[in-house]
Protein backbone atom coordinates (compact mmCIF):
# COMPACT_ATOMS: atom_id res chain seq x y z
CA UNK A 1 0.00 0.00 0.00
CA UNK A 2 1.18 3.57 -0.64
CA UNK A 3 3.01 5.16 2.25
CA UNK A 4 4.84 8.42 2.85
CA UNK A 5 6.89 10.25 5.44
CA UNK A 6 6.43 13.70 6.92
CA UNK A 7 7.31 15.58 10.07
CA UNK A 8 4.75 15.58 12.89
CA UNK A 9 5.21 19.33 13.25
CA UNK A 10 4.57 19.86 9.55
CA UNK A 11 1.38 17.77 9.61
CA UNK A 12 0.02 19.45 12.73
CA UNK A 13 0.80 22.89 11.28
CA UNK A 14 -1.09 21.99 8.10
CA UNK A 15 -4.09 20.78 10.13
CA UNK A 16 -3.88 23.88 12.34
CA UNK A 17 -5.93 22.47 15.23
CA UNK A 18 -4.79 22.25 18.85
CA UNK A 19 -7.06 19.25 19.37
CA UNK A 20 -4.83 17.13 17.15
CA UNK A 21 -1.58 15.81 18.64
CA UNK A 22 0.53 12.67 18.48
CA UNK A 23 -1.53 10.95 21.18
CA UNK A 24 -4.83 11.17 19.29
CA UNK A 25 -3.49 11.38 15.72
CA UNK A 26 -4.40 7.77 14.96
CA UNK A 27 -8.08 8.51 15.67
CA UNK A 28 -8.00 11.25 13.03
CA UNK A 29 -6.14 9.09 10.51
CA UNK A 30 -9.26 6.93 10.17
CA UNK A 31 -10.70 9.82 8.17
CA UNK A 32 -8.02 9.36 5.52
CA UNK A 33 -8.00 5.55 5.50
CA UNK A 34 -4.45 5.66 6.84
CA UNK A 35 -2.51 4.46 9.85
CA UNK A 36 0.59 5.45 11.76
CA UNK A 37 3.33 2.89 11.19
CA UNK A 38 6.22 4.58 12.97
CA UNK A 39 7.29 7.79 14.74
CA UNK A 40 10.91 8.81 15.31
CA UNK A 41 10.98 11.32 18.16
CA UNK A 42 14.58 12.32 17.40
CA UNK A 43 13.85 13.38 13.82
CA UNK A 44 10.14 14.15 14.41
CA UNK A 45 9.37 11.99 11.37
CA UNK A 46 6.10 10.13 10.92
CA UNK A 47 5.71 7.12 8.66
CA UNK A 48 2.11 6.83 7.46
CA UNK A 49 0.57 4.12 5.29
CA UNK A 50 -2.71 4.23 3.34
CA UNK A 51 -5.03 1.25 3.58
CA UNK A 52 -6.09 1.33 -0.07
CA UNK A 53 -4.99 2.81 -3.38
CA UNK A 54 -8.10 4.53 -4.77
CA UNK A 55 -7.37 8.00 -3.30
CA UNK A 56 -4.03 9.24 -4.72
CA UNK A 57 -4.86 12.70 -3.35
CA UNK A 58 -4.27 11.27 0.15
CA UNK A 59 -0.73 10.04 -0.54
CA UNK A 60 0.82 13.20 0.90
CA UNK A 61 1.03 15.39 3.97
CA UNK A 62 -1.18 17.98 2.26
CA UNK A 63 -3.89 15.50 1.29
CA UNK A 64 -3.96 13.98 4.78
CA UNK A 65 -4.25 17.40 6.46
CA UNK A 66 -6.90 18.50 3.94
CA UNK A 67 -9.08 15.46 4.59
CA UNK A 68 -8.78 15.64 8.38
CA UNK A 69 -9.75 19.32 8.40
CA UNK A 70 -12.72 18.65 6.13
CA UNK A 71 -14.05 15.48 7.75
CA UNK A 72 -13.33 16.23 11.40
CA UNK A 73 -13.66 20.03 11.51
CA UNK A 74 -15.82 20.76 8.44
CA UNK A 75 -13.22 23.18 7.05
CA UNK A 76 -12.75 23.37 3.30
CA UNK A 77 -10.24 25.35 1.23
CA UNK A 78 -11.56 27.40 -1.69
CA UNK A 79 -9.51 26.51 -4.76
CA UNK A 80 -10.60 29.38 -6.96
CA UNK A 81 -8.04 28.61 -9.67
CA UNK A 82 -10.38 25.90 -11.01
CA UNK A 83 -12.61 28.73 -12.23
CA UNK A 84 -9.83 31.01 -13.49
CA UNK A 85 -9.37 31.88 -17.14
CA UNK A 86 -5.73 31.36 -18.15
CA UNK A 87 -3.67 34.39 -19.13
CA UNK A 88 -3.15 34.75 -22.89
CA UNK A 89 0.53 33.80 -22.66
CA UNK A 90 -0.06 30.75 -20.45
CA UNK A 91 -0.16 28.14 -23.21
CA UNK A 92 1.24 24.67 -23.81
CA UNK A 93 1.21 23.79 -27.52
CA UNK A 94 1.03 20.08 -28.29
CA UNK A 95 2.54 18.51 -31.41
CA UNK A 96 -0.02 16.23 -33.15
CA UNK A 97 2.82 13.80 -33.92
CA UNK A 98 2.78 12.79 -30.24
CA UNK A 99 -0.40 10.82 -30.84
CA UNK A 100 0.40 7.18 -30.18
CA UNK A 101 3.58 8.11 -28.27
CA UNK A 102 2.70 10.09 -25.15
CA UNK A 103 -0.03 12.50 -26.25
CA UNK A 104 -1.35 14.18 -23.11
CA UNK A 105 0.00 17.00 -20.97
CA UNK A 106 -1.33 19.35 -18.31
CA UNK A 107 0.43 22.16 -16.47
CA UNK A 108 0.24 25.28 -14.35
CA UNK A 109 2.51 27.90 -12.82
CA UNK A 110 2.99 28.77 -9.14
CA UNK A 111 3.87 32.03 -7.40
CA UNK A 112 3.46 33.55 -3.95
CA UNK A 113 5.33 30.95 -1.91
CA UNK A 114 9.03 30.37 -1.39
CA UNK A 115 10.37 26.83 -1.72
CA UNK A 116 11.59 25.63 1.68
CA UNK A 117 13.38 22.41 2.59
CA UNK A 118 10.11 20.92 3.83
CA UNK A 119 8.08 22.02 0.80
CA UNK A 120 10.71 20.71 -1.61
CA UNK A 121 10.80 17.40 0.25
CA UNK A 122 7.01 17.05 0.09
CA UNK A 123 6.87 18.06 -3.58
CA UNK A 124 9.46 15.44 -4.53
CA UNK A 125 7.77 12.79 -2.39
CA UNK A 126 4.30 13.48 -3.85
CA UNK A 127 5.85 13.46 -7.33
CA UNK A 128 7.46 10.07 -6.73
CA UNK A 129 4.39 8.48 -5.13
CA UNK A 130 2.05 9.61 -7.91
CA UNK A 131 4.45 8.55 -10.67
CA UNK A 132 5.42 5.20 -9.17
CA UNK A 133 2.05 4.02 -7.85
CA UNK A 134 -0.72 5.79 -9.76
CA UNK A 135 1.48 6.29 -12.82
CA UNK A 136 2.82 2.72 -12.86
CA UNK A 137 6.47 3.76 -12.61
CA UNK A 138 6.04 6.69 -15.06
CA UNK A 139 4.51 4.56 -17.81
CA UNK A 140 1.12 6.29 -17.45
CA UNK A 141 2.11 9.44 -15.56
CA UNK A 142 5.28 11.52 -15.17
CA UNK A 143 5.64 14.88 -13.40
CA UNK A 144 8.15 17.67 -14.02
CA UNK A 145 8.82 20.75 -11.86
CA UNK A 146 10.81 23.74 -13.17
CA UNK A 147 12.12 27.19 -12.30
CA UNK A 148 9.43 29.28 -14.00
CA UNK A 149 11.62 32.39 -14.05
CA UNK A 150 13.77 30.75 -16.74
CA UNK A 151 10.88 29.54 -18.93
CA UNK A 152 9.89 31.56 -22.00
CA UNK A 153 6.23 31.12 -22.95
CA UNK A 154 4.53 29.44 -24.66
CA UNK A 155 5.72 25.96 -23.75
CA UNK A 156 5.98 23.41 -26.57
CA UNK A 157 5.39 19.66 -26.20
CA UNK A 158 6.80 18.00 -29.31
CA UNK A 159 7.78 14.71 -30.91
CA UNK A 160 11.54 15.03 -31.33
CA UNK A 161 14.19 13.25 -33.35
CA UNK A 162 16.43 10.99 -31.25
CA UNK A 163 19.49 13.02 -32.22
CA UNK A 164 18.28 16.10 -30.29
CA UNK A 165 20.72 16.87 -27.48
CA UNK A 166 20.60 18.70 -24.14
CA UNK A 167 22.25 18.56 -20.72
CA UNK A 168 20.23 16.17 -18.50
CA UNK A 169 19.80 16.71 -14.78
CA UNK A 170 22.86 15.66 -12.83
CA UNK A 171 25.24 15.79 -15.83
CA UNK A 172 27.62 18.51 -16.97
CA UNK A 173 27.66 17.59 -20.66
CA UNK A 174 25.08 17.41 -23.41
CA UNK A 175 23.75 14.05 -24.55
CA UNK A 176 21.42 13.03 -27.36
CA UNK A 177 18.08 11.49 -26.43
CA UNK A 178 19.38 8.10 -27.57
CA UNK A 179 22.52 8.48 -25.45
CA UNK A 180 20.42 9.37 -22.40
CA UNK A 181 18.59 6.05 -22.69
CA UNK A 182 21.89 4.20 -22.89
CA UNK A 183 24.06 6.09 -20.37
CA UNK A 184 21.97 8.13 -17.92
CA UNK A 185 20.76 6.21 -14.81
CA UNK A 186 17.19 7.47 -15.34
CA UNK A 187 17.40 6.62 -19.03
CA UNK A 188 18.38 3.06 -18.20
CA UNK A 189 15.60 2.86 -15.60
CA UNK A 190 12.73 4.41 -17.59
CA UNK A 191 13.90 4.35 -21.20
CA UNK A 192 11.93 1.22 -22.03
CA UNK A 193 8.73 3.31 -21.86
CA UNK A 194 9.63 5.27 -25.01
CA UNK A 195 12.44 3.26 -26.61
CA UNK A 196 10.08 1.51 -29.04
CA UNK A 197 8.99 4.77 -30.72
CA UNK A 198 10.58 6.40 -33.78
CA UNK A 199 10.42 9.81 -32.09
CA UNK A 200 10.62 10.82 -28.45
CA UNK A 201 8.49 13.28 -26.42
CA UNK A 202 10.30 16.51 -25.57
CA UNK A 203 9.27 19.63 -23.64
CA UNK A 204 10.83 22.97 -24.61
CA UNK A 205 10.16 26.62 -23.94
CA UNK A 206 9.54 29.12 -26.74
CA UNK A 207 13.26 29.81 -27.21
CA UNK A 208 13.86 26.13 -27.93
CA UNK A 209 15.55 25.50 -24.59
CA UNK A 210 14.86 21.91 -23.50
CA UNK A 211 12.89 21.60 -20.27
CA UNK A 212 12.67 17.82 -20.10
CA UNK A 213 12.60 14.50 -21.88
CA UNK A 214 9.44 12.99 -20.34
CA UNK A 215 9.06 10.55 -18.75
CA UNK A 216 12.81 10.10 -18.34
CA UNK A 217 14.70 13.17 -17.09
CA UNK A 218 14.55 16.96 -16.70
CA UNK A 219 17.16 19.27 -18.13
CA UNK A 220 19.96 20.49 -15.89
CA UNK A 221 19.12 24.10 -16.72
CA UNK A 222 15.37 24.62 -16.49
CA UNK A 223 14.52 21.43 -14.65
CA UNK A 224 16.43 22.03 -11.42
CA UNK A 225 14.35 23.38 -8.51
CA UNK A 226 16.13 24.53 -5.36
CA UNK A 227 15.33 26.01 -1.96
CA UNK A 228 14.53 29.70 -2.27
CA UNK A 229 12.80 29.52 -5.66
CA UNK A 230 9.52 31.46 -5.66
CA UNK A 231 8.06 30.78 -9.11
CA UNK A 232 7.54 27.26 -10.39
CA UNK A 233 6.11 25.55 -13.43
CA UNK A 234 4.58 22.10 -12.98
CA UNK A 235 3.65 19.75 -15.83
CA UNK A 236 2.22 16.26 -16.05
CA UNK A 237 2.52 14.04 -19.13
CA UNK A 238 0.97 10.67 -19.80
CA UNK A 239 -1.01 8.31 -21.96
CA UNK A 240 -4.51 9.00 -20.57
CA UNK A 241 -6.08 12.44 -20.54
CA UNK A 242 -8.18 12.06 -17.37
CA UNK A 243 -5.30 10.62 -15.35
CA UNK A 244 -3.01 13.46 -16.45
CA UNK A 245 -5.65 16.04 -15.53
CA UNK A 246 -6.29 14.42 -12.14
CA UNK A 247 -2.62 14.34 -11.16
CA UNK A 248 -2.21 17.98 -12.23
CA UNK A 249 -5.20 18.86 -10.04
CA UNK A 250 -3.72 17.02 -7.05
CA UNK A 251 -0.34 18.73 -7.42
CA UNK A 252 -2.09 22.12 -7.75
CA UNK A 253 -4.19 21.78 -4.58
CA UNK A 254 -1.18 20.43 -2.66
CA UNK A 255 0.91 23.48 -3.53
CA UNK A 256 -2.04 25.82 -2.97
CA UNK A 257 -2.35 24.42 0.57
CA UNK A 258 1.15 25.82 1.20
CA UNK A 259 0.01 29.28 0.08
CA UNK A 260 0.99 29.01 -3.57
CA UNK A 261 -0.97 31.04 -6.13
CA UNK A 262 -1.89 28.75 -9.02
CA UNK A 263 -2.17 30.13 -12.56
CA UNK A 264 -3.85 27.76 -15.04
CA UNK A 265 -2.62 27.06 -18.57
CA UNK A 266 -4.43 26.46 -21.84
CA UNK A 267 -3.44 23.16 -23.45
CA UNK A 268 -3.65 23.58 -27.24
CA UNK A 269 -4.05 20.59 -29.53
CA UNK A 270 -4.54 20.64 -33.25
CA UNK A 271 -8.32 20.34 -32.94
CA UNK A 272 -9.15 21.06 -29.30
CA UNK A 273 -8.21 23.02 -26.21
CA UNK A 274 -8.64 22.45 -22.51
CA UNK A 275 -7.60 24.22 -19.34
CA UNK A 276 -5.35 22.85 -16.62
CA UNK A 277 -5.99 22.52 -13.69
CA UNK A 278 -9.39 21.23 -14.82
CA UNK A 279 -12.64 21.12 -12.91
CA UNK A 280 -14.34 17.71 -12.97
CA UNK A 281 -18.11 17.98 -12.80
CA UNK A 282 -19.29 14.37 -13.04
CA UNK A 283 -22.03 13.62 -10.52
CA UNK A 284 -23.22 10.40 -8.90
CA UNK A 285 -26.55 9.80 -7.19
CA UNK A 286 -26.96 8.05 -3.84
CA UNK A 287 -30.23 7.07 -2.22
CA UNK A 288 -31.16 7.00 1.45
CA UNK A 289 -32.65 3.51 1.07
CA UNK A 290 -29.38 2.15 -0.35
CA UNK A 291 -27.38 3.81 2.45
CA UNK A 292 -29.61 2.28 5.13
CA UNK A 293 -29.40 -1.15 3.53
CA UNK A 294 -25.61 -1.05 3.20
CA UNK A 295 -24.87 0.37 6.67
CA UNK A 296 -27.73 -1.01 8.77
CA UNK A 297 -28.14 2.46 10.23
CA UNK A 298 -31.29 4.53 10.52
CA UNK A 299 -29.77 7.43 8.55
CA UNK A 300 -31.68 10.64 7.80
CA UNK A 301 -31.33 12.53 4.54
CA UNK A 302 -29.90 15.51 6.46
CA UNK A 303 -27.22 13.36 8.11
CA UNK A 304 -26.24 11.82 4.79
CA UNK A 305 -26.09 15.22 3.08
CA UNK A 306 -24.04 16.85 5.84
CA UNK A 307 -21.53 13.98 5.94
CA UNK A 308 -20.98 14.08 2.18
CA UNK A 309 -20.52 17.85 2.24
CA UNK A 310 -17.78 17.32 4.83
CA UNK A 311 -15.93 15.23 2.27
CA UNK A 312 -15.96 18.15 -0.15
CA UNK A 313 -18.81 16.92 -2.35
CA UNK A 314 -21.13 19.47 -3.91
CA UNK A 315 -24.47 17.98 -2.89
CA UNK A 316 -27.88 18.65 -4.45
CA UNK A 317 -31.04 17.18 -3.00
CA UNK A 318 -33.16 15.66 -5.76
CA UNK A 319 -35.90 14.46 -3.38
CA UNK A 320 -36.20 13.18 0.19
CA UNK A 321 -34.55 9.89 -0.80
CA UNK A 322 -31.93 10.90 -3.37
CA UNK A 323 -28.86 13.12 -3.42
CA UNK A 324 -26.69 14.06 -6.38
CA UNK A 325 -23.02 14.48 -5.47
CA UNK A 326 -20.15 16.04 -7.41
CA UNK A 327 -16.80 15.18 -5.80
CA UNK A 328 -13.96 17.72 -5.51
CA UNK A 329 -11.77 17.95 -8.59
CA UNK A 330 -8.82 16.23 -6.91
CA UNK A 331 -10.87 13.01 -6.65
CA UNK A 332 -11.91 10.53 -9.37
CA UNK A 333 -12.71 7.53 -7.20
CA UNK A 334 -16.52 7.85 -7.07
CA UNK A 335 -17.74 5.17 -9.46
CA UNK A 336 -20.93 4.04 -7.72
CA UNK A 337 -23.24 5.14 -4.93
CA UNK A 338 -21.51 2.62 -2.65
CA UNK A 339 -18.40 4.86 -2.83
CA UNK A 340 -20.48 7.72 -1.44
CA UNK A 341 -21.82 5.45 1.31
CA UNK A 342 -18.20 4.66 2.20
CA UNK A 343 -17.53 8.38 2.64
CA UNK A 344 -20.56 8.57 4.91
CA UNK A 345 -19.33 5.61 6.98
CA UNK A 346 -15.88 7.17 7.43
CA UNK A 347 -17.50 10.38 8.57
CA UNK A 348 -19.85 8.47 10.90
CA UNK A 349 -16.87 6.58 12.30
CA UNK A 350 -16.33 2.85 11.90
CA UNK A 351 -15.70 2.58 15.64
CA UNK A 352 -19.24 3.83 16.23
CA UNK A 353 -20.82 0.82 14.50
CA UNK A 354 -22.27 -1.62 17.05
CA UNK A 355 -21.22 -5.23 16.37
CA UNK A 356 -24.02 -7.70 15.78
CA UNK A 357 -23.68 -11.36 16.60
CA UNK A 358 -24.40 -13.95 13.91
CA UNK A 359 -27.84 -15.52 14.16
CA UNK A 360 -26.91 -18.60 12.13
CA UNK A 361 -24.00 -21.01 11.85
CA UNK A 362 -22.71 -22.82 8.78
CA UNK A 363 -19.69 -24.98 8.02
CA UNK A 364 -17.61 -23.93 5.04
CA UNK A 365 -15.71 -26.19 2.68
CA UNK A 366 -13.51 -25.83 -0.39
CA UNK A 367 -15.49 -25.75 -3.63
CA UNK A 368 -14.87 -28.24 -6.42
CA UNK A 369 -13.62 -25.49 -8.74
CA UNK A 370 -11.13 -24.30 -6.08
CA UNK A 371 -9.80 -27.84 -5.73
CA UNK A 372 -9.40 -28.09 -9.52
CA UNK A 373 -7.62 -24.72 -9.70
CA UNK A 374 -5.26 -25.77 -6.91
CA UNK A 375 -4.37 -28.97 -8.77
CA UNK A 376 -3.79 -27.00 -12.01
CA UNK A 377 -1.40 -24.69 -10.19
CA UNK A 378 0.59 -27.58 -8.76
CA UNK A 379 0.85 -29.30 -12.14
CA UNK A 380 1.95 -26.17 -14.04
CA UNK A 381 4.48 -25.17 -11.38
CA UNK A 382 5.82 -28.70 -11.68
CA UNK A 383 6.29 -28.02 -15.41
CA UNK A 384 8.47 -24.97 -14.54
CA UNK A 385 5.76 -22.37 -15.06
CA UNK A 386 5.50 -19.24 -12.94
CA UNK A 387 2.11 -18.03 -11.76
CA UNK A 388 1.09 -14.39 -12.03
CA UNK A 389 -1.89 -12.65 -10.42
CA UNK A 390 -3.29 -9.54 -12.07
CA UNK A 391 -6.35 -7.29 -12.00
CA UNK A 392 -9.70 -8.25 -13.52
CA UNK A 393 -10.11 -4.69 -14.80
CA UNK A 394 -7.88 -3.69 -17.71
CA UNK A 395 -7.83 -1.42 -20.79
CA UNK A 396 -10.05 -1.84 -23.82
CA UNK A 397 -7.16 -1.31 -26.23
CA UNK A 398 -5.18 -4.18 -24.68
CA UNK A 399 -8.12 -6.57 -24.90
CA UNK A 400 -9.27 -5.64 -28.40
CA UNK A 401 -7.06 -3.53 -30.67
CA UNK A 402 -3.75 -5.11 -29.69
CA UNK A 403 -5.26 -8.58 -29.96
CA UNK A 404 -6.92 -7.95 -33.37
CA UNK A 405 -10.21 -8.96 -31.76
CA UNK A 406 -13.01 -6.38 -31.51
CA UNK A 407 -15.68 -8.80 -30.25
CA UNK A 408 -17.91 -7.90 -27.30
CA UNK A 409 -16.38 -6.68 -24.08
CA UNK A 410 -17.88 -5.46 -20.80
CA UNK A 411 -17.07 -1.76 -20.42
CA UNK A 412 -17.18 0.22 -17.18
CA UNK A 413 -19.73 3.07 -17.42
CA UNK A 414 -17.62 5.68 -15.62
CA UNK A 415 -14.06 4.38 -15.20
CA UNK A 416 -11.56 6.27 -13.05
CA UNK A 417 -8.96 5.66 -15.75
CA UNK A 418 -8.87 4.08 -19.21
CA UNK A 419 -6.27 1.65 -17.90
CA UNK A 420 -9.07 -0.03 -15.93
CA UNK A 421 -11.95 0.76 -18.28
CA UNK A 422 -13.19 -2.77 -19.07
CA UNK A 423 -13.57 -6.19 -17.48
CA UNK A 424 -11.17 -8.55 -19.18
CA UNK A 425 -12.66 -11.11 -21.56
CA UNK A 426 -9.35 -12.97 -21.85
CA UNK A 427 -6.23 -13.35 -19.72
CA UNK A 428 -3.88 -13.94 -22.66
CA UNK A 429 -3.50 -10.14 -23.28
CA UNK A 430 -2.45 -9.72 -19.64
CA UNK A 431 0.25 -12.37 -20.07
CA UNK A 432 1.43 -10.70 -23.28
CA UNK A 433 1.66 -7.38 -21.46
CA UNK A 434 3.85 -9.00 -18.79
CA UNK A 435 5.98 -10.58 -21.52
CA UNK A 436 6.41 -7.22 -23.26
CA UNK A 437 7.90 -5.73 -20.08
CA UNK A 438 10.45 -8.47 -19.48
CA UNK A 439 12.53 -8.76 -22.67
CA UNK A 440 15.79 -8.91 -20.70
CA UNK A 441 14.81 -11.86 -18.51
CA UNK A 442 16.46 -15.15 -19.47
CA UNK A 443 14.43 -17.27 -21.88
CA UNK A 444 12.35 -19.38 -22.09
CA UNK A 445 9.50 -17.52 -20.36
CA UNK A 446 6.72 -19.76 -19.05
CA UNK A 447 3.89 -18.02 -17.19
CA UNK A 448 0.24 -18.74 -16.37
CA UNK A 449 -2.71 -17.25 -14.54
CA UNK A 450 -5.95 -18.66 -13.20
CA UNK A 451 -8.67 -16.08 -12.76
CA UNK A 452 -12.05 -14.66 -13.65
CA UNK A 453 -13.17 -13.04 -16.89
CA UNK A 454 -16.44 -11.57 -18.19
CA UNK A 455 -17.54 -13.75 -21.09
CA UNK A 456 -20.13 -12.52 -23.60
CA UNK A 457 -22.86 -14.86 -24.82
CA UNK A 458 -24.82 -14.67 -28.07
CA UNK A 459 -27.27 -12.19 -26.52
CA UNK A 460 -24.41 -9.79 -25.63
CA UNK A 461 -25.01 -10.27 -21.92
CA UNK A 462 -22.09 -11.33 -19.74
CA UNK A 463 -21.28 -14.05 -17.27
CA UNK A 464 -18.32 -14.62 -15.01
CA UNK A 465 -16.10 -17.54 -15.98
CA UNK A 466 -12.99 -19.03 -14.44
CA UNK A 467 -10.19 -19.48 -16.96
CA UNK A 468 -6.69 -20.87 -17.11
CA UNK A 469 -4.28 -19.05 -19.44
CA UNK A 470 -0.79 -20.27 -20.31
CA UNK A 471 1.92 -18.49 -22.32
CA UNK A 472 5.33 -19.67 -23.52
CA UNK A 473 7.90 -17.34 -25.14
CA UNK A 474 11.30 -18.17 -26.64
CA UNK A 475 12.95 -18.31 -30.04
CA UNK A 476 11.47 -21.72 -30.97
CA UNK A 477 8.04 -21.47 -29.30
CA UNK A 478 5.56 -23.35 -31.48
CA UNK A 479 2.27 -25.21 -31.62
CA UNK A 480 3.79 -28.62 -30.94
CA UNK A 481 5.32 -27.40 -27.67
CA UNK A 482 2.19 -25.73 -26.32
CA UNK A 483 0.09 -28.70 -27.43
CA UNK A 484 2.31 -31.10 -25.48
CA UNK A 485 1.92 -28.90 -22.36
CA UNK A 486 -1.88 -28.99 -22.71
CA UNK A 487 -1.76 -32.75 -23.28
CA UNK A 488 0.28 -33.34 -20.11
CA UNK A 489 -1.99 -31.09 -18.06
CA UNK A 490 -5.21 -32.74 -19.25
CA UNK A 491 -3.73 -36.22 -18.74
CA UNK A 492 -2.98 -35.58 -15.08
CA UNK A 493 -6.37 -33.92 -14.62
CA UNK A 494 -8.03 -36.99 -16.06
CA UNK A 495 -9.75 -35.01 -18.82
CA UNK A 496 -10.17 -36.43 -22.32
CA UNK A 497 -10.21 -33.74 -25.00
CA UNK A 498 -9.53 -33.17 -28.66
CA UNK A 499 -8.38 -30.28 -30.85
CA UNK A 500 -10.23 -29.01 -33.89
CA UNK A 501 -8.75 -26.47 -36.37
CA UNK A 502 -10.28 -23.00 -36.16
CA UNK A 503 -9.41 -19.42 -37.12
CA UNK A 504 -8.92 -16.81 -34.42
CA UNK A 505 -7.74 -13.22 -35.07
CA UNK A 506 -5.15 -13.36 -32.27
CA UNK A 507 -3.46 -16.53 -33.51
CA UNK A 508 -1.70 -17.69 -36.69
CA UNK A 509 -3.98 -19.30 -39.29
CA UNK A 510 -3.29 -23.02 -39.57
CA UNK A 511 -1.62 -23.11 -36.16
CA UNK A 512 -4.72 -22.57 -34.05
CA UNK A 513 -7.13 -25.05 -32.52
CA UNK A 514 -10.31 -25.19 -30.46
CA UNK A 515 -10.10 -27.23 -27.26
CA UNK A 516 -13.11 -29.58 -27.20
CA UNK A 517 -14.18 -31.24 -23.95
CA UNK A 518 -17.36 -33.38 -23.74
CA UNK A 519 -18.41 -32.02 -27.11
CA UNK A 520 -18.13 -28.38 -25.99
CA UNK A 521 -15.62 -25.73 -27.09
CA UNK A 522 -13.91 -24.68 -23.86
CA UNK A 523 -10.90 -22.78 -25.18
CA UNK A 524 -8.32 -21.95 -27.81
CA UNK A 525 -4.68 -22.96 -28.36
CA UNK A 526 -2.12 -21.76 -30.86
CA UNK A 527 0.80 -19.59 -31.90
CA UNK A 528 0.29 -15.87 -31.29
CA UNK A 529 -0.14 -13.84 -34.50
CA UNK A 530 2.95 -11.78 -35.52
CA UNK A 531 0.85 -8.60 -35.72
CA UNK A 532 -0.27 -9.13 -32.13
CA UNK A 533 3.36 -9.57 -31.05
CA UNK A 534 4.26 -6.38 -32.92
CA UNK A 535 1.42 -4.52 -31.20
CA UNK A 536 2.93 -5.55 -27.86
CA UNK A 537 6.53 -4.84 -29.02
CA UNK A 538 7.46 -8.47 -28.31
CA UNK A 539 10.45 -9.74 -30.28
CA UNK A 540 10.12 -13.44 -29.45
CA UNK A 541 7.63 -16.00 -30.83
CA UNK A 542 4.88 -16.83 -28.33
CA UNK A 543 2.37 -19.64 -28.07
CA UNK A 544 -0.33 -20.30 -25.53
CA UNK A 545 -3.75 -21.60 -24.65
CA UNK A 546 -6.72 -20.44 -22.64
CA UNK A 547 -9.56 -22.65 -21.44
CA UNK A 548 -12.64 -22.57 -19.24
CA UNK A 549 -12.18 -24.34 -15.92
CA UNK A 550 -14.94 -26.94 -15.62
Amino acid sequence: MPGYNCSLKGLLNMIGKEEVNLENLEDYLDAVKSELKEYDSETDELKLENNDTNRPDLWSLEGTARQIKACMFDEHADYDFFDKTPKAENVIKVDPNLKGIRPYIAGFSVSGTKVTDELLKQLIQAQEKLCDNFGRKRELIAIGIYDFNKVKLPVHYVASEKTKSFMPLGFEEEMTLSEILEKHPKGIQYGNIVAKFDKFPLLTDDSGEVMSFPPVINSNNLGKVKVGDENLFVEVTGTEKESVMLVANIMAVNIADHGGIIEPFTIEYESEKFVSPSKFEDSTEVTLDFTKKLTGLDVTIDELENSLRKFGHVVKRIDENTLSCTPPSYRRDILHMSDLVEDYCICYGYNNFVPKMLDSFTVGSESDISKLEKLMRELLIGMNFQEVMTYILTSKENQTVKMRDESGIAEIANPMTETYGVVRKSIIPILLEIESKNPRAEYPHRIFEIGEVASADEKTSYETKHKLSVLVAHSNANFSEISSILQALMYYLGREYKLEPIEHPSYIVGRTGAIIYKGENIGVIGEIHPEVLENWSIGMPCCGFELDIK
